[in-house]
């Protein structure tokens, strides 16, 4: 089976690929959900502190009012996005995401604080918290060797990096959550290894690196459900063996949360239960002594499938259905015990060759609403993931 529809490499420093964060998943149905047309997606979300009433502690209400107007009042078009998703909701969302790539020099080091710096603080103002996705990218969008991410240059150029974040007067808190090297069990073209060992190694020095720094940045590690062989698209797997050796090694108490992530697509599942598996996320959070579980997925419209090479759509009644499904496993997680946080991709990506995540007015009102409401019953909290076109 061919790779799933890699878009074109982003080439900001700062956003990086966002193609890692596009949900590749696998085979299978939506058994649970009956017959469906389900197909695939990939700046920024949000993690908020509501700010209290001049009498005292805010309605939620008055703080879903406050947070509206600081994100309509911002600089930054990506924050501004987010505006009518809170008001559709009637709630503050909690967080925001932006991509970051890795410093390789001196020079992209500082360029990289520079811009991490400016939308920290944008977040600050808007009164949000930012999570950033350091992909294994340079600031070109090229893929960094894999052998190479914890040699003396590379090492060295994160330090580096950090530093100028605090010479600029940054702090842990500004900086929310770093995710570093999402979705180890993904094979990537430009070097194809999956190797959980390697990971581990990469994943415990530059989440060790940023924590030394910044002890109060949050860390969480992010796989995708599906796991491959390295350079091998064909052969994934969504058992809970394979993703949970990418916790070994790593260790206990390094992380703070615990993320996976799984989207439906035709040429792989569409079933919720699969993609989002409760007890898989549930024991690589204990494994990790993480202290709460993120959860990243979504629901396409339309999908270009690159098996068939055909657009395939999916119902509003199965996007709902999915979504609902998700909520079930998100349930059971917070019946562990655990904090859960559950982000929904909503970029259109369809003329990029990947899929339209979109939600109209309706689509979000019928889908997404319940939804919403459904992790609220469960104690969970929602998030919101677009970008500009």
């Amino acid at each position: 089976m061919p790779p799933e529809a890699v878009p074109t490499p982003n080439t900001s420093p700062l956003i990086g690929r966002r193609e890692l964060l596009l949900g590749f998943a696998g085979a299978g149905t939506l058994a649970a959900l009956g017959a469906c047309s389900f197909s695939k997606p990939g700046s920024p979300n949000v993690a908020r502190t509501d700010a209290p009433s001049p009498s005292g502690a805010a309605s939620p209400e008055a703080s879903h009012e406050v947070s509206e107007a600081n994100l309509a009042a911002s600089d930054n078009p990506d924050l501004q996005l987010l505006v009518p998703y809170e008001a559709e909701l009637g709630q503050p969302l909690p967080e925001t995401m932006s991509f970051l790539s890795m410093p390789t020099d001196e020079a992209s080091a500082d360029e990289l604080a520079d811009r991490t710096a400016g939308f920290a603080r944008d977040c600050e103002a808007a009164g949000i918290k930012p999570r950033f996705i350091m992909e294994p990218t340079d600031e070109s969008g090229q893929g960094i060797d894999l052998n190479k991410i914890t040699d003396s240059a590379h090492t060295g150029a994160l330090h580096s990096y950090l530093q100028g974040l605090k010479k600029r007067g940054i702090t842990g808190k500004q900086l929310g959550t770093f995710v570093p090297l999402p979705e180890p069990s993904i094979p990537e073209e430009w070097n194809g290894s999956t190797d959980p060992e390697l990971f581990g190694r990469n994943f415990t020095a530059v989440a060790s690196t940023i924590k030394e720094t910044f002890p109060d940045a949050q860390i969480c590690m992010m796989l995708d459900s599906a796991s491959f062989p390295s350079g091998d698209w064909g052969a994934r797997t969504y058992d809970a063996n394979p993703l949970l050796a990418y916790t070994n090694g790593v260790p206990a108490g390094l992380v703070d949360e615990f993320g996976l992530q799984g989207f439906p697509r035709v040429s792989g599942s569409t079933n919720p239960h699969q993609l989002i598996q409760h007890d898989v996320a549930i024991q690589a959070a204990k494994q990790l002594q993480a202290k709460r579980i993120w959860i990243n997925t979504g629901t396409y419209a339309v999908e270009n499938d690159p098996d068939s090479k055909q657009k395939v759509s999916a119902t509003l009644a199965d996007r709902a259905a999915f979504l609902q499904a998700v909520g079930g496993e998100v349930a059971s997680m917070r019946q562990s015990g655990m904090e859960v946080r559950v982000n929904i991709f909503a970029a259109d990506k369809l003329q990029q060759g990947e899929a339209n995540w979109h939600y109209t007015d309706a689509e979000f009102a019928a889908a997404v609403k319940p939804f919403a409401e459904q992790l609220k019953r469960s104690g969970a909290s929602l998030t919101i993931f677009d970008e500009r076109s």
